[in-house]
């Protein structure tokens, strides 16, 4: 029995692990779409090919729509609702300020994730109140500074800055969202749905823009990659999170999931040829040394 529990909970940590590898390769796909489709098309076409990507493995896996299906869409609606909030305050902020500032108050969700799971959910208090898992959040956080916060001055809360606290927070409350309104649900069911719904709430923003002629005018493979990235840094990413949060809670996934910048430093050298510094490596280890505690804070918990 114990050697079961203990299974379910590594397999837990490995599909937060995989979503935070998607959402690394993710940035950059977004990177380089940016010089074909505006942020609402992506967000729009890329929510829409992961959303139906996932519904056709689904129904080919089950044959057809749950009884419950009005109440699973009822569900996810909500959840799609507040993760466009959190989307377009998230860019709104990214306009206004610098990156690196960006990047660094987004992290900030793994300190805002363990408040509300202390405060909304009982099983997830006694992992926070665990002192490896604080010295392990310390130790994930200075990396995660070091990596995304540029030294030399700059003032961080200009509004940018006040608006992406204010999508990190939307962001946490999503997390803790889904650990409830998932319960019970098939994860890949309520993804689908939700991104389903998401892209077409972006859609009108789409067309504002010109989103149809952006679509018109790429080159195929470029298009490919649209639909490609929709469903491994939306889709699977988001469906492997909703499986990790019901296998260990969403304190536990966000905080393994702050090695993320690590993981799009390593892309960026691979796949765009970036330079990586020592620096950069020492924080690494830095953040891994950090999601080790909180593996086994995690164990003891």
């Amino acid at each position: 029995m114990r050697c079961g529990w203990v299974l379910s909970r590594v397999r837990g940590l490995f599909y937060a692990f995989m979503a935070a590898v998607c959402w690394s390769i993710g940035t950059i796909f977004v990177k380089f779409l940016q010089n074909f489709y505006g942020v609402n098309t992506q967000n729009a076409y890329r929510f829409l090919a992961a959303g139906l990507l996932l519904m056709l493995i689904y129904l080919s896996r089950e044959r057809g729509f749950p009884l419950g299906i009005y109440r699973v869409l009822r569900k996810a609606t909500v959840a799609a609702v507040v993760v466009n909030i959190f989307q377009t305050v998230l860019i709104a902020g990214i306009y206004l300020t610098k990156a690196s500032t960006a990047a660094f108050l987004m992290r900030l969700s793994a300190v805002f994730v363990g408040l509300m799971g202390y405060i909304f959910y009982a099983e997830e208090r006694k992992l926070v109140k665990n002192p490896k898992y604080l010295v392990g959040l310390a130790l994930a956080l200075v990396g995660v500074s070091g990596f995304t916060l540029k030294f030399g001055g700059g003032e961080i809360f200009d509004l940018g800055a006040l608006l992406i606290l204010v999508s990190s927070v939307l962001w946490s409350f999503y997390i803790i969202l889904l650990k409830r309104q998932s319960r019970g649900e098939d994860p890949l069911l309520f993804t689908s749905l939700i991104f389903i719904v998401g892209g077409i709430m972006f859609l009108p923003f789409s067309f504002a823009e010109g989103g149809l002629d952006q679509i018109v005018n790429a080159p195929v493979l470029v298009t490919f990659l649209l639909v490609f990235s929709g469903l491994i840094s939306i889709g699977f990413s988001n469906w492997s999170n909703i499986v990790a949060i019901n296998r260990v809670g969403a304190v536990a996934a966000s905080t393994i999931q702050l090695i993320q910048p690590v993981l799009t430093a390593v892309f960026a050298v691979v796949l765009l040829s970036e330079a990586i510094a020592l620096r950069e490596v020492l924080l690494g280890l830095v953040i891994l040394a950090g999601n080790g505690l909180v593996v086994y804070a995690l164990y003891e918990s």
